[in-house]
């Protein structure tokens, strides 16, 4: 979990679902545990400055977003898909999965 930082930046925390979801991208290969890490913590810093840069989708609600990044251990052409949600009011962004879509 990340704490609040003090500089008016949002605190992004993977959810006990998000963190299952990762653990079994691992285990069944869809995620690549030396690149995707590196990639996940790029994701969390820009989410700390601008978690509402991508769209909604529709029918979500409008605090649920979803950014996708190109990294997968078993298809160098698939993606990955983190679902998340923004707490305007805790100033938090809350990781709530990661899939592997495309």
């Amino acid at each position: 979990m990340a704490q609040r930082n003090s500089r008016g930046t949002y605190a992004v925390i993977e959810t006990h679902d998000f963190a299952e979801d990762w653990s079994r991208g691992v285990d069944e290969g869809w995620i690549n545990p030396m690149a995707d890490p590196l990639m996940l913590g790029a994701i969390k810093q820009a989410l700390e400055r601008a978690p509402w840069g991508p769209p909604t989708a529709d029918g979500w609600a409008d605090n649920i977003r979803a950014i996708n990044f190109p990294m997968s251990a078993r298809n160098p052409f698939g993606r990955l898909r983190i679902l998340y949600e923004v707490v305007e009011d805790d100033r938090e962004v809350r990781l709530l999965g990661v899939n592997l879509i495309g």
